[in-house]
Parts: structure tokens; sequence; C-alpha cells
């Protein structure tokens, strides 16, 4: 049943947008509330709105347009097959990337007779066919009758059964505390004596069948309540796994009855979508969204070492609760002077005993040059989300040209947090050369080797902690070491030597 269910929606599928989520905002019109507590969100579109109804006269017509802030829509199609939805000009609310109008109405029967209204208003004009009473409007509706505080979302299908339903939230880089929960319920029966059947399909980062977590056929029946979802517990899954991008599609054939005007199928409505989360901090440096630091460089260093007339700065990054990727980006990577990444051995995180020694996986993208702009695409550094929240605690090496002033260059720092750090290390003078005679050093598969040397040898890592004193003979036959910067010093002299 999955395959008819994902063609039947497949017009709907289209709609998507990369910025098609609810706004995490508070808005009085649509009725939509967002709150920040101390690092903790949430969020509730409850649809209660502050417009007064819409109402007419013998002349007019004072339309209550609910403006939404993206994140949901409703499509109603002539049969089951079409990919071209039907709907009337003032009721729009079709595509949940952009700002839809569902309009405030006092019930179903206000409804009609309004859109009857607009007909008569405009008989002798081409805006006659825009309302037609048996066209389908979205809507905010009283959810009881006289009451003006209580309003919830639904859509009035006019004479057609294929209603489509669809709500994304984006919680990308997010950490959801809660379920995501929202309330279905009937909220007008119709008038054919009939009910009609919805199905649930959901989908996480991207709206495809590879990412469909379930369908969920018969998922709710007209008249049977209200039902409050529960949607990951529905699933089977853990809420967890909401931390991307969330789409919500229910949908339905209607009822068996013939098509005609004056004929209406039930009619469903939604109410009190709600969510909460956390989101990942930085903990090191102590920074917020947005924030540049060090702006400009004023004299917050990052350590470095230079072999061979390279540089390697050390970045140390410290956060809290993140559950996306982890990334870092060099605006423009050429000309070489600017900070570099390693291909690999440059990220590690800490032991736990204050050493940067545990290797940390990544990806590194290049710069590629656009021939026709002459221009850079960025450089980026991802660490790949992790299974589950995680605290970070990591080092990043970069390699630069080393300067005999200060050097500063931006780099784009994002865990779900995205801030900017303008790293800044100090000059150099005196360029490194390697100063050995007789003792040959090099690395191979994770280890350190020192031939000829005929007095202890000792290890030092980047940030100059000691790992010990090594025999001639035991350095000759290779010291096992975590892949980074090591220093090596012997009775000749010193020389940095990079293990991958």
């Amino acid at each position: 049943m999955r395959k008819q269910l994902l063609f039947l929606t497949g017009a709907l599928l289209l709609a998507g947008s990369v910025s098609a989520q609810f706004r995490f905002q508070s808005n009085e019109g649509i009725g939509q509330t967002y709150k920040d507590t101390l690092g903790t969100y949430s969020f509730l579109a409850h649809f209660n709105t502050t417009k007064n109804v819409t109402t007419y006269n013998e002349t007019t017509i004072s339309f209550a347009k609910c403006q939404t802030q993206r994140g949901l829509q409703v499509k109603v199609y002539p049969d089951e097959t079409s990919t071209t939805a039907v709907e009337a000009g003032d009721f729009k609310c079709n595509n949940y990337g952009s700002n839809g109008n569902p309009v405030y109405v006092a019930s179903t029967d206000s409804l009609i007779n309004i859109m009857k209204k607009h007909m008569a208003l405009n008989a002798t004009t081409a805006d006659s066919a825009r309302n037609q009473y048996w066209k389908p409007a979205a809507c905010l509706f009283d959810v009881v009758k006289g009451d003006t505080t209580n309003q919830a979302f639904g859509c009035y299908p006019g004479q057609y059964k294929r209603v489509e339903y669809g709500f994304q939230i984006n919680l990308t880089g997010f950490a959801p505390t809660t379920d995501i929960s929202f309330t279905m319920d009937t909220y007008d029966a119709g008038n054919t004596g009939l009910t009609a059947s919805y199905d649930l399909i959901v989908f996480l980062g991207s709206v495809s069948a590879a990412n469909a977590v379930d369908t969920l056929e018969n998922f709710y029946v007209t008249g049977s309540g209200k039902k409050v979802v529960k949607l990951a517990k529905e699933l089977g899954i853990d809420s967890a796994r909401f931390n991307t991008k969330v789409y919500i599609h229910i949908i339905t054939k209607g009822t068996a009855s013939p098509i005609a005007k004056d004929s209406y199928d039930p009619i469903v409505i939604f109410d009190d979508f709600m969510v909460e989360w956390g989101a990942p901090s930085w903990v090191a440096p102590a920074v917020t969204s947005g924030e540049i630091y060090n702006q400009g460089g004023t004299g917050i260093y990052s350590p470095f070492t230079v072999k061979e007339n390279i540089g390697y700065v050390q970045v140390y990054l410290k956060d809290k609760d993140r559950v996306s990727s982890l990334t870092i980006i060099n605006d423009v990577e050429f000309p070489p002077s600017k900070y570099q990444f390693l291909d690999s051995a440059g990220v590690f995180a800490n032991d736990g005993s204050g050493n940067y020694t545990v290797p940390v996986a990544y990806t590194v993208t290049r710069s590629v040059l656009n021939q026709e702009s002459g221009n850079y695409s960025d450089s980026y550094l991802t660490i790949p989300a992790p299974a589950a929240k995680t605290d970070d605690d990591i080092m990043v090496l970069m390699t630069f040209t080393p300067k005999t002033s200060d050097f500063t260059e931006r780099i784009e720092v994002n865990n779900g947090v995205r801030f900017w750090w303008d790293v800044q290390t100090k000059g150099y003078v005196g360029l490194d050369k390697t100063t050995l005679r007789t003792i040959r050093v090099y690395s191979t598969n994770g280890t350190l080797v020192l031939e000829g040397a005929t007095q202890p040898v000792t290890l030092f890592n980047s940030l100059g902690q000691c790992l010990g004193t090594f025999q001639a003979e035991q350095a000759a036959r290779g010291l096992t070491v975590q892949p980074g910067l090591w220093l090596v010093k012997t009775q000749e002299g010193a020389v940095k030597v990079l293990v991958r």
C-alpha cells in the first residue's frame, strides 16, 4: 500500500522547499508561540488568532486572512490521479514553503454563505468564479460555535474528495526533549452521510521513498472523535530521531459519494502542534549564535608550531549536546597563506588527561576554482553527526605559512550553533630548519623511528607535554604514538615530526 500512497501524494511531495518548515517565532495572526527559556525551546501552533472573524453585509465582505509562518499546507484534487489542485482564490494555503492565508470563519455554514455572497457580489465579473462555494477553502474555524477564543486549522473540501495535508518541522541540529504532538478531530461530518479515512506518512530529512519512516493506513476515521497524536509513539520510534526535518503528510481519498456541488465530505481540523528541544552550545570558546570570536584579532592567540617552514596552528573547541555534524569552513582556502585543513591526522579528542591524542574521524572538502567567475568554493572540514547526543573536547590542526608579523584569518564553525573565529597567531622569527646531522627521524605505520641516536631521546606532544624518555635502541625499533605533531629531542637537537 505504501507505493500507492506515495503515488497519490506525488504532487504534495513536490511542494517541499528548503525553508518550508514552521518558523520558530511567535505570531498572533496565525496563532503560534515560540519560547526560549535558558536554552530550552518550545513551539506551539495553537491557531488561536487575534483577528476578527470574517463578516459580510449587503455590499462588502471583510476577509480575515491569517497569514501562516510557513510549515503547513493543504491541497485538494479533483480526482485520484490529478497533480493540479483546486482551491478558492481567497482561501489559499497550498505551499508550506511560503506564507499561506487560511481565512478565519465562524463555521462551515458561515463559510458557505460567505462564498455564495462573493459569487453574488461579483456575478457580472470574472471574480464570480474566484470563490465558488463548491471549491475547497483553507480556514481557521471556531472549534466550538460561539467561542471566538479557540480556533483550529482545517479545509472545507467543497465537492471534491481527495485531500492532502502537509506539515513540516525542522529540528536539524537540535535535540528534541519531547515527542511532536498535535490533535486531529472531525469538525463537520459533512452532508454525504459517509465517513472518510485518513492515512499518515512521515518522512525524515527529505521527502523520498527512502526516507519514509512509515505509512499508517486508516490513521484517522472521521466521526471517531478527537485524536491526540504523539508522533514518535505512533511510529514506534525514539523521538530523538526528530533531530532533522520532519515531514508529516495526512491524506484521504474521501468518501465514496458522487461529486456534486451541494455535497461535501467531512471536514477534519488540526490543533496544538507542539514540540520542545534543547540546542547545542559552545563551552570554549563560550560564544553564542552569530558571534565573531576574537574579531579582527584582539590578542587571543592560538598556539602553533613550525616544521620546515610550515606552521601548524592548534584550534581548541569544546561544546555540549551536539546532535548534528560539526563543520569548520575556511571561506576561501586560496591563496595558500590562509589556514588549510589536513587530509588526515588533523583532529584529536581529549583523552581525559588533558592530552589531545585520540584521533577523530572527519572528512575534508577542498576548494574548487570556478573557471567562469574566477572564485573558489568554500573549503570545509566535517565531523559526522554522532549516534547520540555528545559533548566534544577536540583540537583541530590547520597549516599555514608563518609570517614575521601577527597572522589572522577567519573560519566559520557550526555544530548547530554557528559562529566565526578570527584565528590569530603571533609573528614568527627564525623559521625552523632541521639541524640533526647523523640521526634520521621519520614516521611509518603510526610509529616514530630514530636511526643513529646514541643517547636517550625525549618525546613531547604539540602542547609541549612530555610523553617520556626512551633508550636509543628502543627508538630505533620504533615508538608507537598517536597521530599528530611530535617534538623529538636528541643529543644533536630537536626536530618536529608529523605522524599520520
